[in-house]
C-alpha cells in the first residue's frame, strides 16, 4: 500500500533579484548612516568607546588603537544617505540631496588624500572635533588614514556614476569592488590581530568601523547594479549563476572560521608553527576537494535537470501547433518542427539546411532582411503580423515572434522564429471590419441618432444623424462633449442615471432634450444597451436617441386640453352656483389666466366717464391691484376700442409691434410702471342683447405665448362669463325687487308727499325759469330794437351793445347751469384730471370776476399760501367752482363790503375758502342750501335773481373730485364763508408745468392761419368770419357739406372748422367723406367740431367721425382761437390722430 508523504512542506523564498538589490541597498546605507552617527555621538558628547571599537576606549593614549575621525563619521553618513536617495528614488529632489551628499564624500576624502600626498595642511582635519583618541595609526593629528581617504573618494564617484549612462554605470560597478578589497584587508588584518594589514600609519592606517562600513557600503553597492559586475554572475539564473550563489557562502565564511581557531590555538601554546601549518594545509585540502565535490554533484545535477529540460522543451515544441523553427544568422533553417510543417507544408528532411527565403514571398524580403539584422543587434520582434509563402504557392497569414538565440558566452548565433496561422481570424476580422461597415452604413441612414461607447462611457463615434441634428464635428463630441447638447436643468439628472449604468452594466432609458443645430430643443427617448463578451463584461456602449419630439407635443396638448376640459367643467359647475358678482367675476379671471397661461389678467367693465375715456378695472390675476392702482385705466384707443366696443378679438404674439400700438397721444405705449407685455390677447364680454359690458385682457412679457387654441378656449370662458354675468345681474335684480316690494307701502306715502313737494318746487322753479329768463331776453330784445347805426351816437351805442352782451352772458350761463345740472342728474359728467396747482387756478377765477367787483364796489382780497401745492382736477370744472362761489359772494354782498379767498394747506389737502361780509345765511337754509333749485328768497319780491341751481352744482363738481364743500355762517347779516377741501397729489408734475406755461404764454393771432369753415347757419357762419378775420386767419366760409367739400379740393385749408346738425349731409357724414380723401387732397386735416350738441356722447361721436376737438356753442372767441393754436402745434409735432 502507497505510504502518504508526511513531511512538512518546505518552503521556498521567491524573492526577485530587485527586491533582494533594494533590501540589500537600504540595509548597507542604513548601517552607514547608524555607524557615522554612532561616532558622532562619541566626539560630541565625549565617549571615546563610541569612536574606537578595537582599543581600550580611556583615551588615556595607551592601546588606544585607531579611532573613526569626525570627518570620517560626515563622510560615512553621506555615503549612506546617497546610496539610499539616488537608488531607491526617482524625484527631483531626491537626486539633488543625493548627488550633494556623495560630492561631500568625495570633498572631505579628496582633500585629505591631498594632504597625504603634498604633506600639506589644508586644516579640515581638526575642524570638526581635536582630540588625541586613538592616534596609533595616524600621520597626523585627527586625519584620516589613506585607506579610507581613497576608498570614500572612489565610492562617492561610484555613487555618481550610478544616475549616468549605461557604461557610467559599468564603470561604477567596477569601482564598487575596490572600497570592498581595501576594507577586507583591514578587516583581516583586524580577525588575524595583524596590524600590519591596518596599523601602519602611512599604508595602511583605518578604524575598525570605518572597514565595515566602507565594506558594507561596497556591497550595498555593487548591489544596486543587478544586471553589472559581480552581480551580473551573482542574480543570473543559469548554472554559473546558481553554483556561484550556493559556494559564495562557504568560501567566505569557512577559510577565515578555520584560520582564526589555528591561530588562536597556537597563540595559546597548544602547539608550534610547524603544526600549525600542517593543519592549515590538511585542512585546506579537505576544505578544497569538499567544495570540488559538491561542485561536481551540483554540476551533475544541473545536466540531468538541463536534459531533462531539453527533452521537456523539445516534446513541447514538436507537439506544438504553432511552427517553431530557429535558424542562423544567415538565414539557413537549423530546426524544424511538426507545427511548421503543418503551416508550410514542407517536411523537416526537405526545409532544414536551406534558406528561409524559400518561405518568404518576394514582396517580403526586403522585411525578412530587416528582421535578420535587427536580431543581430540583440532586438526582440513580438506579434510581427506578416505573410508566408506555402509549399503550393499559396500566402499564409502569420503571427510572428521572433527572439535572438545566443551561445555560453552570450554572443548571438541564431534566431527562434514562433509562427501562428492567423489566415482565419485575419478573415474572420474582415468580416468583422465588413460587419462593422455595413453597421455603420445601417446606422448612418437610419433616422435615430446612434452612438457607442467605450466601457468607461467615453463615447468614440457617432451616427451620421447625430452630426447632422447636433451641427458637431465628431472631435467636438468624442468622449464626454455630449453634455454641451444637453439641458442644463435636465444634464445632472442624466449624468447621474448614465453614471450608475456604467458602475452596474444596467440597461439605460430616459426622455431628455437635446439642442439642435439650430439651437432649438427638441426631445428623444435614449436607449443604452451594454455589449458583453464571453465572460460578461462590458466591451462596448451601445445607445440610441429617437426623435418624441412631437409624441411629447401631442402628449403636452393632450394634458393640456384635459386640464381645459377640467377647468371649463370647474367653471361651467361655478358660473352656475356662484351668483355673487365681484366673486363670479373674480374666479371668471383667475381660471381665464390659468388655461391662457397669462402671466396676468384682467377684467374690465366699459364704463365711461364724460370725455368717454375711462374703464373700470373689476377683477385682476396675476398680479397685485397695488400695481395698478397708480395707473391709468385703460382709453378707449385704436388698441383697446374695438375689445370694448365688441369689434373683434386680439391677438398678438407681440403687441409692441401691432400699428395700432400707442397711436393715440398723449398714450403712447404702456404707462410707466406697467407690467411688460408682448404676447397680447383681448376678448370682448357681450350679454345676449349684445351689448358689450366688458374684456377680458390676458398678458405675458415673452412673444408668441397665445394659440388660435387658447383663443377659442377664452372665448369660451367670455361667453360663460357674460351668461354668468347677466344671471348675477337678474339675481341682484330680483333681490332688489324683493327688497323695494318690502319698502314699496312704507316709500309710496313718502313719494306722495315728495312728489306734491317737488310738485310746488316745479311750479316754483319754472316761474322762476321764466322770470330768468324772460329778463336777459327783454333788454336784449329792447336795446336791439332802439339801436340804429344812424340815429345813435356813439356813446349810446357802446351802452346798448354793452347791455346786450351782458345779459347774452347771463342768459349763457342760465343755460350751462341747466345743462351741468342735467348731466349732473343723469350722471355723465366726466372731468379731464390733470395735476394742477389750485392757486393757478383761484387766481384767474378771481381776475374772471374782478371787473363785477369793481362795478359794485366790493373789495377783493387774496390769502393764497406761497408754497405750491398740486391736485388732481380738471381745471376747467374747479374754475366752475370758484367762480360760482365768487359771483354769489359778490351779488351777495353791498357795496363798499369786502370778499376774501384764502388758499392753504391741510395735512393731505388742501382748503380753497371764499368769505364774504354779506347778507349771510339763515340757520334753517344751511342744511338745505346746496339741494336743486334752492333759494333763501323764492318770492315775487325777492332781491336777487337766479335758479337756485348754482351751488348744487359746486357741491356736484367737487365731490367729483374727491372733495367736499361746507357753508358756515353767523345769520342773517353776518356774511358767509364757503369751504372747499381737495386731495393732495405729491408734488407738481411736468404735465401741470407745461400747461400753466401754456397758459402763460397765451395766443392772439393765427397769423394767416388758412380755415375753412362748414356751417349752415348764415348768422353763426358771418360771427366765425369776423372772429377768425380779426385774428389775422384766411377764411373761406361754404354752407353745405358738398360746398366744403369743393372748398377743401381747391383751397386746401389748414384746419376745418363743422357746424354738425346740417341739412342733408351733417357734420359727421362730411368728416367721415374727408377721411376717406387721400392725403394729398386733404384727407388728413386737423378739424374741428362747432355745435350746440355738446353732450359727451356727442363729443366721442365727434371724435369717432374724425374730428381732433369739439367745442359747444354759443362760442367763445378766444377759446375758438386758443384751441385752433393748440390743434396745429399737434399737427406740426406729428402726434395728430
Amino acid at each position: 500500500m502507497p505510504q502518504s508523504d508526511s513531511s512538512p512542506p518546505v518552503r521556498t523564498w521567491n524573492l526577485s533579484p530587485k527586491a533582494v538589490s533594494q533590501a540589500v541597498v537600504c540595509a548597507a546605507g542604513g548601517y552607514a548612516l547608524a555607524g557615522g552617527a554612532v561616532t558622532v555621538v562619541g566626539w560630541v558628547f565625549d565617549v571615546p568607546k563610541l569612536t574606537n571599537w578595537w582599543g581600550d576606549g580611556n583615551g588615556d593614549g595607551v592601546n588606544d588603537g585607531i579611532s573613526m575621525l569626525m570627518n570620517t563619521a560626515v563622510a560615512s553618513m553621506a555615503c549612506g544617505l546617497a546610496l539610499i536617495l539616488l537608488t531607491q528614488y526617482r524625484q527631483r529632489w531626491a537626486r539633488i540631496i543625493g548627488q550633494g551628499a556623495a560630492w561631500l564624500s568625495i570633498l572631505i576624502g579628496g582633500l585629505t588624500l591631498l594632504e597625504h600626498v603634498t604633506g600639506a595642511n589644508l586644516g579640515i582635519d581638526t575642524l570638526l572635533a581635536n582630540r588625541d583618541w586613538g592616534q596609533d595609526a595616524t600621520t597626523s593629528k585627527m586625519r584620516m588614514g589613506p585607506p579610507a581617504c581613497i576608498s570614500f573618494t572612489i565610492f562617492g564617484v561610484t555613487l555618481l556614476l550610478m544616475i549616468r549612462g549605461r557604461r557610467a554605470r559599468r564603470i561604477g560597478s567596477i569601482l564598487a569592488v575596490a572600497p570592498l578589497l581595501i576594507s577586507s584587508l583591514s578587516l583581516t588584518g583586524y580577525l588575524f590581530n595583524a596590524d600590519q594589514l591596518f596599523g601602519i600609519a602611512k599604508v595602511t592606517g583605518i578604524a575598525l568601523q570605518s572597514s565595515t562600513i566602507l565594506a558594507v557600503l561596497s556591497v550595498g553597492a555593487i548591489a544596486a547594479f543587478p544586471d553589472r559586475g559581480v552581480s551580473s554572475v551573482l542574480s543570473r539564473d543559469d548554472i554559473g549563476g546558481r553554483l556561484f550563489r550556493r559556494m559564495l557562502a562557504p568560501v567566505l565564511i569557512v577559510p577565515p572560521i578555520l584560520g582564526w581557531v589555528l591561530v588562536r590555538g597556537a597563540d595559546a601554546g597548544y602547539y608550534d608553527a610547524q603544526f600549525n601549518a600542517a593543519m592549515l594545509v590538511l585542512i585546506g585540502v579537505a576544505v578544497f576537494v569538499a567544495l570540488l565535490w559538491w561542485t561536481a554533484k551540483n554540476l551533475g545535477n544541473y545536466a540531468i535537470e538541463a536534459q531533462r529540460a531539453h527533452n521537456h522543451l523539445a516534446t513541447i515544441v514538436e507537439t506544438s501547433h504553432d511552427s517553431i523553427i530557429s535558424k542562423s544568422l544567415d538565414g539557413t533553417i537549423v530546426s524544424w518542427n511538426a507545427g511548421a510543417e503543418q503551416l508550410y507544408g514542407y517536411t523537416e528532411a526537405e526545409i532544414v539546411g536551406k534558406t528561409v527565403m524559400l518561405i518568404t514571398p518576394e514582396e517580403r524580403r526586403e522585411e525578412e532582411d530587416q528582421i535578420l539584422a535587427r536580431l543581430s543587434r540583440g532586438e526582440r520582434i513580438q506579434d510581427l503580423e506578416t505573410e508566408r509563402l506555402h509549399k503550393d504557392g499559396s500566402l499564409v497569414q502569420v503571427s510572428m515572434s521572433v527572439s535572438p538565440v545566443r551561445d555560453e558566452s552570450g554572443a548571438i548565433v541564431g534566431a527562434s522564429n514562433i509562427a501562428r496561422d492567423i489566415t482565419q481570424r485575419k478573415r474572420a476580422d474582415e468580416m468583422i471590419r465588413r460587419s462593422e461597415s455595413d453597421l455603420r452604413t445601417l446606422a448612418d441612414t437610419m433616422p435615430e441618432l446612434a452612438w457607442m461607447a467605450h466601457p468607461d462611457g467615453d463615447i468614440f463615434w457617432y451616427n451620421r444623424r447625430w452630426n447632422e441634428y447636433t451641427g458637431r464635428s465628431l472631435e467636438e463630441m468624442r468622449g464626454w462633449g455630449w453634455r454641451d447638447v444637453h439641458d442644463p436643468d435636465v444634464l445632472p439628472t442624466v449624468l447621474a442615471r448614465w453614471e450608475h449604468s456604467l458602475a452596474t452594466g444596467a440597461p439605460f432609458e430616459m426622455e431628455f432634450p437635446l439642442k439642435g443645430a439650430d439651437g432649438n430643443f427638441r426631445w428623444f427617448l435614449t436607449r443604452v444597451q451594454a455589449l458583453r463578451d464571453d465572460s460578461g463584461r462590458v466591451v462596448r456602449w451601445f445607445g440610441t436617441n429617437t426623435d418624441i419630439d412631437r409624441v411629447k407635443r401631442v402628449e403636452q396638448r393632450l394634458r393640456d386640453q384635459t386640464e381645459t376640459l377640467e377647468l371649463l367643467n370647474e367653471t361651467a359647475k361655478a358660473v352656475g352656483s356662484v351668483l355673487e358678482l365681484d366673486d363670479l367675476l373674480q374666479f371668471i379671471t383667475d381660471i381665464g389666466r390659468r388655461l391662457s397661461g397669462a402671466k396676468f389678467a384682467a377684467f374690465f367693465y366699459n364704463t365711461k366717464d364724460e370725455h368717454g375715456d375711462a374703464l373700470l378695472l373689476y377683477a385682476l390675476s396675476g398680479a397685485d391691484r397695488e400695481e395698478f392702482d397708480s395707473l391709468g385705466m385703460p382709453r378707449a384707443t385704436d388698441l383697446f376700442g374695438p375689445t370694448f366696443r365688441g369689434e373683434e378679438i386680439i391677438r398678438s404674439d407681440d403687441i409692441t409691434q401691432d400699428e395700432r400700438f400707442g397711436r393715440n397721444s398723449p398714450h403712447n405705449g404702456l404707462p410707466t410702471g406697467h407690467l411688460p407685455v408682448k404676447s397680447y390677447l383681448a376678448v370682448p364680454v357681450a350679454i345676449r342683447s349684445g351689448e358689450v359690458i366688458g374684456g377680458l385682457f390676458f398678458g405675458h412679457p415673452e412673444p408668441g405665448r397665445f394659440s388660435e387654441q387658447i383663443e377659442h378656449v377664452v372665448a369660451g370662458i367670455a361667453s360663460q362669463a357674460a351668461v354668468s354675468i347677466e344671471n348675477a345681474r337678474l339675481y341682484d335684480n330680483l333681490k332688489q325687487a324683493a327688497d323695494d316690494r318690502l319698502r314699496l307701502l312704507e316709500a309710496e306715502r313718502a313719494a306722495r308727499s315728495e312728489a306734491e313737494r317737488v310738485n310746488v318746487m316745479k311750479d316754483e322753479f319754472l316761474a322762476t325759469l321764466s322770470h330768468e329768463l324772460r329778463t336777459p331776453l327783454n333788454a336784449i330784445l329792447g336795446w336791439a330794437q332802439i339801436l340804429d347805426p344812424e340815429s345813435s351816437d356813439k356813446d349810446e351805442m357802446a351802452e346798448g351793445l354793452e347791455i346786450i352782451q351782458r345779459n347774452a352772458r347771463t342768459q349763457t350761463q342760465l343755460i350751462e347751469d341747466l345743462l351741468d345740472m342735467s348731466r349732473i342728474i343723469s350722471g355723465k359728467v366726466r372731468l379731464e384730471p390733470e395735476p394742477i396747482n389750485p392757486a393757478d387756478v383761484l387766481r384767474q377765477s378771481v381776475e374772471s370776476v374782478r371787473h363785477s367787483a369793481d362795478m359794485k364796489g366790493v373789495e377783493l382780497r387774496q390769502e393764497i399760501d406761497p408754497d405750491p401745492v398740486v391736485v388732481s382736477g380738471d381745471p376747467t370744472r374747479l374754475q366752475q367752482v370758484f367762480w360760482n362761489l365768487l359771483s354769489n359772494a359778490i351779488k351777495f354782498t353791498p357795496e363798499g363790503g369786502r370778499v376774501t379767498m384764502s388758499l392753504r394747506r391741510d395735512g393731505g389737502h388742501v382748503e380753497v375758502a371764499v368769505s364774504d361780509s354779506g347778507i349771510g345765511v339763515k340757520p334753517e337754509f344751511l342744511a338745505v342750501m346746496f339741494d336743486r333749485f334752492r333759494q333763501a328768497d323764492s318770492s315775487t319780491t325777492r332781491a336777487y335773481g337766479g335758479l337756485g341751481l348754482g351751488l348744487s352744482i359746486v357741491k356736484n363738481l367737487v365731490e367729483l373730485h374727491g372733495g367736499s364743500i361746507e357753508a358756515a355762517s353767523g345769520g342773517e347779516g353776518q356774511g358767509a364763508t364757503f369751504t372747499v377741501r381737495l386731495p393732495l397729489k405729491r408734488s407738481l408734475n411736468s404735465g401741470q408745468r407745461s400747461r400753466d406755461d401754456k397758459q402763460a404764454n397765451g395766443h392772439s393771432g393765427l397769423d394767416g392761419l388758412k380755415v375753412l369753415i362748414v356751417e349752415d347757419e348764415i348768422d353763426s357762419r358771418a360771427l366765425l368770419q369776423r372772429i377768425l378775420g380779426q385774428a389775422d386767419a384766411r377764411v373761406a366760409a361754404a354752407g353745405s357739406a358738398d360746398e366744403g367739400m369743393s372748398l377743401l379740393r381747391s383751397t386746401r385749408p389748414d384746419v376745418i372748422i363743422s357746424d354738425i346738425g346740417m341739412p342733408g349731409v351733417d357734420g359727421y357724414q362730411f368728416m367721415r367723406n374727408v377721411r376717406e380723401l387721400p392725403e394729398s387732397e386733404g384727407g388728413q386735416t386737423p378739424a374741428v367740431a362747432l355745435t350746440a350738441l355738446s353732450r359727451s356722447e356727442d363729443r366721442m361721436q365727434a371724435m369717432m367721425a374724425g374730428y381732433q376737438s369739439h367745442i359747444a356753442k354759443p362760442v367763445d372767441p378766444e377759446r375758438l382761437i386758443n384751441t385752433l393754436h393748440g390743434l396745429m402745434a399737434t399737427a406740426r409735432s406729428g402726434n395728430l390722430r
